[in-house]
């Protein structure tokens, strides 16, 4: 068996395959399939929803929701390398359960309590 280190650089997002052949005269050849992505390099969560904003000496706030309201975010995501290849958003947030603070599947921020204290940070995958 013969083991080969193979370094190819991607020049644009797609899929291809590289095609190794023996030149022996045996006709061996194998080939691997190859997917070159552009990764997510800035992202931007915004929302169309009007909110308060404010700034504290311990914290930055961009975005208020409020008790029984919800707030719809908008993930927009960029890549230095041209169109982003994979635009799906996995949305989470490190809410406590008791802060009746939670986010769905599609970024919507849902408070079910008044709860002051909360300071909450979302993120996307």
């Amino acid at each position: 068996m013969i083991t080969l280190n193979i370094v190819a650089t991607g020049r644009a997002a797609g899929k291809t395959n590289i095609t190794l052949a023996a030149t022996d005269g045996s006709g061996k050849k194998v080939t691997c399939a190859v997917t070159v992505n552009n990764p997510v390099t800035k992202l931007h969560i915004s929302s169309a929803t009007k909110t308060m904003s404010f700034r504290t000496e311990n914290a930055n706030v961009d975005m208020m929701v409020i008790k029984g309201k919800s707030l719809q975010l908008k993930a927009t995501l960029e890549s230095e390398y041209g169109a982003v290849s994979n635009k799906k958003v996995n949305w989470s947030i490190n809410a406590l359960e008791e802060s009746g603070i939670s986010i769905s599947k599609s970024g919507k921020v849902s408070a079910k309590k008044r709860q002051i204290q909360w300071m909450i940070n979302i993120s996307i995958k």
